[in-house]
C-alpha cells in the first residue's frame, strides 16, 4: 500500500516550497509526491521550487500548458500514474504543508484497517483564523444509507477538512459528471466535487482525525479560492444536485 500525494497549485512559489519540503521530510517513506502546475505565471523562484524537487526520488512534477482547474489538475494526476486500488491518494494543496514529519506514518496506521477508504482531519490555519470551520465527526450510519449523507449535511453543514484522503478505488468510481459540467471540469469546489461522491461511495467506511496533520495558510487577500468564490459555490450547488451513489463493497484485506 503507497500514498501518493496530490499536490496540485497555481502560482505562489513561495509557499510552494514549503509545502514540498514538508512532504520530503515524512519518516514514512512509501509516498510519491505528484505537483501538479496548472499554468502558474512564470517566475525564478517558481522555476527554482520545481527544478528542485524533479531531482529527489519519489517525486514527479507535471507542467500543465492551459489551465484545468483545481479538479481537473488533481483528476489528471491522478490518472497519470497506475495504481493500486488499496493505495491512498492524500490532497494536500501547494500552499498548505504537512504538520508534522509523521502524517504518512498516522495514515498508514488508519488505512491497515481495510474497512478504512477515506479520511478527513483536522488542520491548524495559520495565522489563526476564526472564520475556519472546525472539523465534526459523520456519524457512518449516516453514509451507510443511500442518500442519507446529503440530508445529514445540509441540516448540519460541511464538515469535512484537510487532510483529505481516499483509496484510489474510490476515485475510480466516481463518475465524471460529477467533477465536470457540460464536459468541462468544475473551476471551483474540488473538495466538494470528490468528498461528496466519495463519502457516498465508502459507504460509512471513514475516518476522522481529531488531531491535527495539516496547516492551512489562510487569511491570504490574494489567495487563489476568493477569486473563484463564485465557481466554488457554483461547484458546490452542481455536484450536491447529483444523485447520491451506491456504497461499493469493502476491501477483504489489504494486499
Amino acid at each position: 500500500m503507497r500514498f501518493y500525494v496530490i499536490m496540485a497549485f497555481r502560482n505562489r512559489p513561495d509557499l510552494l516550497r514549503p509545502s514540498i519540503l514538508s512532504v520530503l521530510r515524512q519518516n514514512d517513506l512509501g509516498y510519491h509526491l505528484l505537483i501538479g502546475d496548472d499554468a502558474s505565471e512564470p517566475s525564478q523562484e517558481l522555476e527554482s521550487a520545481l527544478v528542485d524537487a524533479m531531482v529527489m526520488d519519489r517525486v514527479t512534477v507535471h507542467r500543465h500548458p492551459e489551465r484545468l482547474g483545481v479538479v481537473g489538475n488533481q483528476a489528471t494526476l491522478i490518472r497519470s500514474v497506475p495504481m493500486n486500488p488499496e493505495d491512498v491518494i492524500v490532497f494536500l494543496d501547494g500552499d498548505d504543508r504537512f504538520a508534522h514529519d509523521d502524517v504518512i506514518g498516522r495514515l498508514r496506521e488508519v488505512y491497515s484497517d481495510p474497512m478504512i477508504d477515506l479520511t478527513y482531519g483536522n488542520y491548524a490555519p495559520d495565522p489563526p483564523d476564526p472564520g475556519c470551520p472546525p472539523v465534526k465527526p459523520i456519524p457512518a450510519e449516516v453514509c451507510a444509507k443511500r442518500g442519507a449523507y446529503r440530508r445529514w449535511v445540509r441540516a448540519n453543514g460541511t464538515c469535512w477538512n484537510h487532510l483529505r484522503t481516499m483509496r484510489r478505488r474510490i476515485f475510480d468510481a466516481i463518475p465524471d459528471n460529477y467533477m465536470k459540467i457540460d464536459g468541462q471540469w468544475l473551476d471551483g469546489g474540488a473538495d466538494f466535487a470528490l468528498m461528496t461522491p466519495g463519502l457516498d461511495l465508502a459507504g460509512g467506511r471513514h475516518h476522522m482525525f481529531d488531531e491535527v496533520l495539516v496547516v492551512y495558510t489562510s487569511d491570504r487577500p490574494d489567495a487563489e479560492w476568493r477569486s473563484l468564490s463564485e465557481g466554488i459555490a457554483r461547484g458546490r450547488k452542481y455536484t450536491n444536485t447529483r444523485p447520491p451513489l451506491r456504497s461499493i463493497p469493502p476491501l477483504k484485506e489489504i494486499p
